[in-house]
């Protein structure tokens, strides 16, 4: 009860705190949030069974891991949630034609999801790290191609599987890496806590990348000036990923503790 008051006191007033105005309620609210988020630190601590197994937090490369996990789920849906908008109310597009030309991105997502499965087990975090890398190339991309307004169709398909093939690389090896410390009797507690920083990193995304996005076409932005800080936070997001990527060991035989 606990975390779950704790995790909607975070998101729902980052959410809609914008659309109101920021009332006194948010706030007291995000205020609330860090308290109750407190509080069930304290107790996990103290208790014997435990939700969240906190000794999890000693493995360096698994407390790294959630970082990079944070950032990264950071990005993912509210990239999808901007272009939505951006292709559909922006430019215009249909539906249909939107979720046509995302069809490309599924197809490098694909495609570099068996790659790297593959490559994984020989190269480690480097496959995690050149998917990044890729991800951040191919969005700063997507800036040069919407800064005119209508971009090239051919060009958009392009960047939009250079984007799906960075996602397949990294989204289906992050488990396998966040993972790859952890004793096998916590391996279940270790993949609760991992799922839970996933799906609150994509709330925490939608609500402040979009947010970004949102909040300027409110004060008068049009959608491809709005468009550009908010993927400008993706870009930077996305960094901080590589980055605490970057800080574990290329293989991990086991438990590695601080």
């Amino acid at each position: 009860m606990l975390l779950t008051a704790g995790l909607m006191g975070l998101v729902f007033p980052l959410i809609r705190g914008r659309e109101l105005g920021w009332p006194a309620w948010s706030v007291w609210m995000l205020l609330a949030a860090i308290a109750l988020l407190a509080a069930f630190i304290w107790l996990q601590r103290r208790t014997r069974e435990p939700l969240m197994r906190m000794e999890l937090f000693g493995i360096r490369d698994f407390r790294i891991a959630l970082c990079a996990t944070l950032c990264y789920f950071m990005v993912q849906d509210s990239y999808f949630l901007i272009h939505a908008v951006l292709l559909q109310t922006g430019l215009g597009w249909s539906a249909t034609a939107t979720g046509l030309y995302f069809v490309a991105q599924g197809a490098g997502y694909v495609l570099a999801s068996v790659i790297a499965m593959r490559l994984l087990l020989r190269s480690g975090k480097f496959v995690l790290l050149a998917g990044v890398a890729l991800m951040i190339v191919s969005l700063g991309a997507h800036l040069l191609l919407f800064a005119g307004g209508r971009p090239d169709k051919t060009m958009l398909l392009t960047v939009l599987f250079a984007y799906g093939m960075g996602c397949g690389t990294v989204l289906p090896s992050l488990l396998t890496i966040a993972m790859k410390s952890i004793p096998q009797e916590l391996a279940g507690a270790a993949s609760g806590m991992y799922s839970t920083i996933q799906q609150t990193a994509v709330a925490l995304g939608v609500s402040i990348c979009g947010g970004v996005f949102f909040r300027l076409l409110q004060s008068g932005h049009t959608y491809t000036q709005a468009y550009q800080p908010a993927m400008g936070l993706n870009i930077l997001l996305l960094g901080l990923t590589g980055i605490f990527l970057s800080l574990l060991p290329p293989h991990t035989p086991g438990p590695v503790r601080s």
